[in-house]
């Protein structure tokens, strides 16, 4: 289930994609995301147009707005050779709290349960606008 932002949306249906409610459609033949290699891995990955909902994905908001990781990102094989999510994810964090604050938060954050931080408001609305999307559509 890939929740696109409006013009994620518009570059996915122009690169011949085909969306609905802000949902990426599924690859009619298998099911899954239409990006989705025959190895399992994002034909996305490190390129321009990977959509800003699948970078964040490891990661979500909570009902308290606490960014938290999703459980199933604790069951992924490289989350569980011990490295926790906010290296194994750093990307994602990257994104959302940006490098450089992601970088402080790795450093502070080693060996700790939580710490507090902000998001930019843009991000946050990103985050909430996605879980939207994902939360009050119909599955394809």
């Amino acid at each position: 289930m890939i929740s696109l932002l409006p013009d994620e949306a518009a570059r996915q249906e122009s690169l011949g994609f085909k969306t609905r409610d802000g949902m990426l459609l599924p690859n009619p033949k298998t099911g899954k995301c239409p990006h989705k290699k025959p190895n399992g891995l994002c034909g996305l990955h490190y390129s321009p147009y990977k959509p800003f909902g699948c970078i964040a994905s490891p990661f979500t908001l909570n009902g308290a707005d606490t960014l938290i990781v999703r459980n199933r990102y604790n069951m992924m094989k490289c989350h569980g050779h011990g490295q926790p999510a906010y290296v194994c994810f750093r990307a994602s964090l990257d994104l959302i709290l940006r490098e450089n604050a992601a970088q402080v938060i790795q450093q502070i954050i080693s060996g700790k349960d939580s710490i507090d931080t902000e998001i930019d408001g843009r991000i946050y609305e990103n985050l909430k606008y996605l879980d939207g999307i994902k939360h009050s559509r119909p599955s394809y």
